[in-house]
């Protein structure tokens, strides 16, 4: 269970948005997909105090959101739900949806309360309590790589700077000059 403080800070939050109308309260799938549900903002409570469940087998499903064939979390158990606790997390508000609204992210457990290992937050959980318990601490970041494209072509050919007027048609590895010419864009990446 999340401590007292946090959870109050929550409700908090949600008191001093009340332009908030709807919540998703959501899981994070083994690809990374958040899988959940819409609520009204009145029912949020009841995802902070462990009131919602979903389905085991959302952890488990494909790319494309469909049951993998043969996933036992769907087919030995009949698809059964398990306890949505809150990650004790704030509350993130939402800005890509038309209304005001917020996320609440949940991990999955079992009925008795114990934490559900197939859950992705879980699992990480487990491998740093494996970590701190040798003494040592974990430490990881993303390498984002990436090609630009020039999207208003029919044909995958890089775009055009804003900055110097030529199209980028290499992929010079670590290229200065490359990166300047799209400075702006590369700062926005950044800001997101």
């Amino acid at each position: 269970m999340q401590s007292e403080e946090s959870r109050n800070a929550a409700i908090a939050w949600l008191e001093n948005n009340p332009q908030v109308e709807s919540v998703r309260v959501a899981i994070c799938d083994l690809n990374g997909v958040m899988r959940g549900k819409r609520i009204a903002a009145d029912q949020a409570r009841k995802a902070l105090d462990g009131g919602m469940r979903m389905a085991y087998s959302l952890i488990g499903m494909d790319i494309w959101g469909e049951d993998i064939e043969g996933n036992p979390l769907v087919y030995s158990t009949g698809d059964s739900d398990a306890v949505c606790h809150w990650t004790g997390r704030p509350i993130v508000p939402v800005d890509w949806t038309p209304l005001p609204t917020a996320l609440i992210p949940l991990t999955l457990a079992y009925d008795d309360g114990r934490p559900f290992p197939g859950d992705p937050r879980q699992a990480l959980a487990e491998i740093q309590r494996r970590y701190a318990a040798r003494g040592l601490t974990p430490v990881v970041a993303t390498e984002l790589e990436f090609y630009l494209f020039d999207a208003a072509s029919n044909e995958p050919v890089g775009p055009v700077s804003p900055v110097n007027g030529r199209r980028l048609n290499a992929d010079g590895a670590l290229s200065i000059d490359e990166l300047d010419a799209f400075e702006t864009f590369i700062s926005e990446v950044y800001a997101a």
